[in-house]
């Protein structure tokens, strides 16, 4: 997340939340701040990084317009779950491949079936 020009309090030209690297475990992630590491909350079975992420986005994006409405801004949002699918929500996790095989295809798996 960073915005265009410096902002009112003269904060710096960018800023940046999430994780370095191109995955983490989306369920209990190391995440930075800048550059300052952040604990993710623990014990609370429903986090996911994507939510997280999603949710200090949309604050950020309402915090630019609460200070400057009419002031551009440059967000750049990216999410590791697209890289990453084993790393959905718990639901999507604990499905199991045949279970969705069959879900889309009608039938058992090939593998299945040679079986």
């Amino acid at each position: 997340m960073a915005p265009s020009t410096s902002g009112q309090a003269g904060w710096a030209s960018s800023t940046s939340y999430g994780f370095l690297g191109g995955d983490t475990d989306n369920w209990h992630p190391a995440l930075f701040e800048n550059t300052k590491p952040v604990l993710p909350p623990f014990g609370d079975p429903n986090y996911i990084l994507i939510h997280d992420m999603a949710n200090r986005a949309i604050d950020w994006i309402r915090m630019q317009h609460a200070i400057a409405p009419d002031k551009p801004f440059f967000m750049y949002f990216a999410p590791g779950n697209g890289h990453a699918p084993h790393h959905g929500g718990h639901n999507f996790a604990a499905r199991s491949f045949h279970e969705t095989w069959i879900r889309i295809n009608g039938k058992s798996p090939p593998s299945a079936i040679a079986r």
